[in-house]
């Protein structure tokens, strides 16, 4: 069993596979200051509930959070795998990635445009919806070309609650209609509806740019929310990041 783990800045992405199977998946809160015992007792506990309890025989890891990944290292060698793999610059992705600067491109973002490559016929729209909203572009010889980054609705909920006074904290569920007849629903209602339409936006842009039409995905921790409120085609693919672990995994790690 392959224990792969995403470090988000929001949110912690877990996965158990077997082979290629998904046996189980969750996503948890980030603790910025946990320990490695705390992520371990965790990821344990967690996967005792799913009744996930297989002996755990490899990891992989990937963050975009640098000053927690040797707590989580660490905790997956409590959890009894010896040697767990990190993502990072010249990690195996199968992927060519024509960046300006290449080892700034996220480890979601490169394991995401590796599962979408795999399993779709490119060129390929990969847009990750969380704290950020972004957007990777993948062509149709599996190179990633670029992409499109912008604040998510949670950074802009939180924008919006601490610079204006009057309007309140109010949780990220689907508004009931685009026109809120409240502070609090039309603060939903432009949050959704303006993530949205950046979506489309960027998925247009790309199009034009490109002059080929996108297979668009959407993924991510806010990505099913979003999903029915998005214009441009698309099929949702919750469990990509997860996936593009376990091949990356796969590709670096002689069995």
């Amino acid at each position: 069993m392959i224990l792969a783990v995403h470090i988000g800045n929001t949110h912690l992405q877990v996965g158990l596979f077997n082979r290629e199977e998904l046996c189980f998946s969750q996503i948890l809160s980030t603790n910025h200051t946990a320990t490695p015992v705390e992520f371990a007792m965790a990821i344990s506990q967690l996967l005792a509930t799913c009744r996930q309890q297989q002996q755990l025989t490899g990891g992989i890891v990937s963050s975009v959070v640098p000053t927690i990944t040797p707590a989580m290292v660490q905790a997956m060698q409590l959890l009894g795998i010896p040697k767990p793999f990190v993502v990072g610059p010249g990690t195996k992705s199968g992927i060519s990635i024509h960046l300006d600067i290449p080892s700034q491109l996220g480890s979601d973002r490169v394991a995401e445009s590796v599962a979408a490559a795999a399993h779709h016929k490119g060129p390929l729209g990969v847009v990750h919806v969380g704290t950020a909203t972004a957007l990777s572009v993948v062509d149709s010889s599996g190179t990633f070309v670029g992409g499109m980054i912008a604040p998510g609705m949670l950074l802009g909920l939180n924008s919006l609650s601490h610079s204006a006074a009057q309007l309140p904290i109010t949780g990220l569920t689907p508004p009931r209609a685009a026109i809120g007849k409240n502070t609090a629903d039309s603060l939903r209602s432009g949050l959704f509806y303006a993530t949205a339409a950046g979506i489309d936006g960027m998925l247009q842009a790309a199009e034009e740019e490109l002059g080929a039409s996108l297979c668009a995905l959407l993924t991510g921790p806010m990505a099913a929310a979003i999903s029915p409120f998005c214009k441009h085609p698309h099929t949702l693919a919750p469990q990509l990041l997860l996936e593009g672990l376990r091949i990356i995994y796969c590709k670096n790690i002689k069995k």
